[in-house]
């Protein structure tokens, strides 16, 4: 049995003995009491011969009430570098020190949280960025990057990149590839009435809307068609069915869409046209490059998101328009991929 006990004098051996509820308990042989402290006593129940029980201690240990006199925190980093990644490990120490009220004695108790990460660590002319390596959780890996960003926290880089500037715009190359093999184009002309470019031809176009009405009850029901001409050939982007109605007469219709249907895909493009056709020839550039030095890119669009994904020898980086960071060893060369495409 196992009970917390309190110190008693023994009239017999002017020694201690423990009182555990009702029953006497004796202690250990030699075992020293403080009669201060209550005690938590192990120990076996028996008979003497006269009937009445008592209980013999198989073990004792002071019960000390501890009292918090103190609490701080503490951040502890453990880092592991693996080559291609670090294993990064922030534990946030809670650390209480705490006193015993009866005897004074102090102790302190840790309360750890740990959070833990891989990373890839980037460096750009000896500037260094942090990335998760894998999208694994990605709170721990935004808590880790923040805590050595914030602490300016250097680790040696596991990919370096080095910098260049085409068409004055700063663009970052892997230490592999040398930067006189990135050859650019001349910028097209463009059709003077550009306002769209579709993924699925590849080309500006100018975007067309054509709309039809008809009645059905007291409402009316818009068609709008969205299209484009390649020579003679008309190309549906998009049909969009519309539903107007009279709610009050006093307020102006309302028109609700209720139906959608998307044959291309497709962006608009205007004001900013130029800048789009100098980010595609960048783009165009630094893809051959990169393909002709081994790389892998690869860009996916769905349902108006877009993903892009590039790999080399077993290592990977994705950046997509949802995701909290770009991931993967090549995460920095994959956001600005991602930025020179639309």
């Amino acid at each position: 049995m196992r009970s917390v006990c309190e110190p008693i004098k023994d009239r017999k051996s002017n020694g201690y003995i423990f009182r555990c509820g009702k029953l006497i308990v004796f202690p250990p042989a030699n075992y020293v009491i403080d009669a201060r402290h209550n005690y938590i006593v192990e120990f076996e129940e028996k008979m003497s011969k006269t009937g009445r029980k008592f209980g013999v201690a198989i073990s004792a240990e002071i019960f000390h009430v501890f009292v918090t006199i103190q609490q701080r925190n503490e951040t502890r980093l453990d880092v592991k570098n693996l080559g291609t990644q670090y294993n990064v490990t922030i534990s946030n120490i809670g650390i209480k020190t705490e006193r015993c009220k009866v005897c004074g004695i102090e102790k302190e108790k840790e309360i750890p949280i740990t959070k833990s990460a891989n990373i890839v660590v980037s460096e750009i002319n000896g500037e260094v960025t942090y990335f998760p390596y894998d999208d694994s959780d990605f709170v721990a890996s935004y808590d880790v990057v923040k805590y050595l960003t914030e602490n300016n926290i250097k680790l040696q880089p596991n990919v370096k990149y080095k910098t260049i500037n085409i068409k004055n715009e700063k663009i970052i190359l892997p230490s592999d590839i040398d930067p006189s093999e990135i050859k650019t184009e001349e910028i097209n002309e463009l059709p003077a009435d550009a306002n769209a470019y579709s993924y699925n031809t590849r080309k500006f176009v100018h975007l067309n809307e054509e709309t039809k009405e008809q009645e059905e009850g007291i409402a009316k029901i818009y068609n709008n068609t969205k299209y484009y001409l390649i020579g003679n050939d008309r190309h549906i982007v998009e049909v969009d069915t519309i539903r107007e109605y009279e709610y009050d007469e006093n307020l102006p219709p309302v028109r609700e869409l209720i139906d959608r249907k998307v044959f291309e895909n497709y962006v608009k493009v205007n004001a900013f046209i130029n800048i789009h056709r100098e980010k595609a020839v960048i783009f165009k550039a630094l893809y051959k490059t990169l393909t002709k030095a081994g790389y892998r890119v690869t860009i996916i669009r769905k349902n108006g998101n877009k993903k892009v994904r590039v790999e080399k020898n077993g290592q990977y980086g994705e950046a997509s328009r949802y995701g909290e960071f770009p991931t993967g060893y090549y995460a920095l060369l994959a956001k600005q991929i991602y930025e020179l495409t639309f």
